[in-house]
Parts: C-alpha cells; structure tokens; sequence
C-alpha cells in the first residue's frame, strides 16, 4: 500500500499480484483474499476501474466462503464505493446495502460511518437531497463518536449538499 501511496501503481500491482499467486499457492483464503481486495485498490488508484472492481468482486466471493462478515463488510463497501465512481448508482446502492447492517450487527462502527458516507454520495447523485443530507448526518453522529477524521468529511457534505 506504501507503492500506492506513493503514486508507484505499476509496482504495487505486480507485488499484490505475486502476493495473490502466493497466497493461492499456499491455499490461504483470507490472504488471497486480502491479496485481492490490495489489487483491486491498487488498480482503482492506476484507474483501471474494470479491472479492480474484478479483483474486489473475486476478494467478496472468497470472503464469504472463508472470512469474516466484517471482512465481507469492507468488500462490499469497497465494491460499493467503485460502483460510485463508475456511475453506476443502483449497483452501488445494492452493495451498499448489503454491507451496511453487516456493520450494524457487528459493531464495526467505522466501517458503518463509511458506509453511510458512500450511501449519502449515491442519494445525491440519484436527486435525493434529504436521504443524502441523513446519510451524512448519521456518518457524522458515528464516525465523530470513533474519533475518526473521516468525520469532517461527512459534516461538511451535510452543511454543503
């Protein structure tokens, strides 16, 4: 992720690429998985869209078969958050949706404030001023809780719109 951060794309690919191959190779779901899931990302900073919403999507299907739900939960948002960026609202909203009460039920509260977030920006997108407005308020009222910079954020979307 440290290649990623740094703008080195094509060599984070490659290493989360063998990290894949080696992973499968030693029949280790959860680090394929994770594998997977750092390709996706990796690809989606290079913006290869297509391609990293395959890698999170091949990251979902081992996590459900082998992981945790908060596992699952971080996939689902990833693939949700993608889905965004790609225009692709109603996919996002369904993804979206799944993930969410994985985070309520579980008590992942970073992860639901993020989810909510994401939520607000696809209302928006969809027209839905007030339902986006809610979302961000209620990833606000969860992610200031945690302590979480992301807070601002969703603050500043629901004063904004």
């Amino acid at each position: 992720l440290v290649d990623v951060a740094a703008g080195r794309t094509t060599s984070a690919i490659a290493r989360f690429t063998e990290a894949v191959k080696v992973n499968r190779e030693l029949a280790y779901p959860f680090g394929e998985a994770l594998g997977l899931t750092n390709l996706g990302y990796a690809c989606e900073k290079a913006g290869r869209l297509d391609e990293a919403l395959g890698y999170y999507q091949r990251g979902l299907s081992i996590r459900v078969e082998h992981c945790s739900l908060n596992d699952q939960a971080a996939s689902l948002h990833s693939i949700g958050a993608l889905l965004l960026t790609m225009g692709r609202v109603a996919d996002a909203m369904d993804y979206l949706a799944r993930g969410l009460p994985i985070c309520e039920d579980n008590h992942v509260r970073f992860g639901e404030g993020l989810t909510h977030i994401s939520i607000g920006y696809g209302h928006q997108t969809l027209g839905n001023q007030a339902d986006a407005r809610l979302a961000w308020q209620r990833a606000h009222e969860i992610l200031a809780d945690v302590g979480a910079p992301e807070a601002e954020e969703a603050r500043r979307r629901m004063t904004q719109g």
